[in-house]
């Protein structure tokens, strides 16, 4: 009898290790993990390592957010807290680039309607639009014209990193002056959905026009008629190519 207690026990207490096994799965997997900081920095660094992240480098986090985790300690790669700790205050993200050529930097100082680079064909063009919006009683005002590769290049470097901060990057306190100097050159520059990596205003044959006192089904006639196109209505409405 004593013996059957004995092995009764013993089963039991097995039964209730592996119950609260699977309970502590649970709790680690769930519980907000801010009162876990010394485990888990235990338990996710090794991770982090041999996912290649390195601590002080851009290239960290998005390394540690690919560490190999299981069910146990998923937290690793969820937990920006943790990620911060062994990456260090680095945003992940660089910085934009600085202007050097001298064309964009002329853009970059204000002169943003570059005429004189135009070509024939689109100067042409552009006198044409504007004197058949003339006719209808309404005006044409261009906005940019010519624009060197090196000012297209700052400008798509400008939307790519808005659009990955705004991914989520943007939460980290590492980003937040990186974040806020995209916002206010994404202003500056009126940037909308749509920035491609090439231009035709590179080549001077596109420029951005607003328009007055007539609609946009006018200014697509004008615009047909002096051999021009306006591509993207909705993604970049003011937007004219040869």
């Amino acid at each position: 009898m004593m013996l059957r207690k004995k092995l009764n026990a013993n089963v039991q207490d097995h039964f209730y290790k592996k119950i609260a096994g699977k309970f502590l799965v649970f709790v680690v997997s769930f519980y907000p993990l801010s009162s876990w900081a010394t485990d888990t920095d235990l338990i996710c660094f090794p991770l982090y390592k041999a996912a290649g992240a390195v601590p002080l480098t851009r290239e960290c986090r998005g390394m540690a957010v690919m560490a190999r985790v299981g069910m146990g300690n998923s937290y690793c790669t969820a937990d920006s807290d943790i990620i911060d700790r062994y990456c260090g205050n680095v945003c992940p993200i660089d910085p934009l680039k600085p202007i050097t050529d001298p064309e964009a930097i002329r853009m970059e100082n204000g002169e943003n309607v570059i005429l004189d680079k135009l070509s024939a064909q689109t100067q042409t063009a552009l006198n044409c639009l504007k004197e058949e919006v003339a006719k209808a009683k309404g005006s044409v005002s261009v906005t940019s014209a010519y624009r060197p590769q090196a000012y297209q290049d700052h400008l798509y470097e400008i939307f790519v990193k808005r659009g990955i901060l705004d991914s989520g990057f943007k939460n980290f306190a590492q980003c937040k002056d990186l974040y806020k100097n995209i916002q206010t050159e994404s202003k500056k520059h009126m940037l909308k959905d749509r920035v491609g990596e090439t231009s035709r205003h590179s080549s001077g044959r596109a420029f951005d026009a607003n328009w007055s006192g007539v609609s946009d089904t006018d200014i697509d006639a004008g615009a047909k008629k002096c051999a021009l196109s306006r591509p993207f209505p909705v993604d970049d409405p003011v937007h004219f190519q040869k």
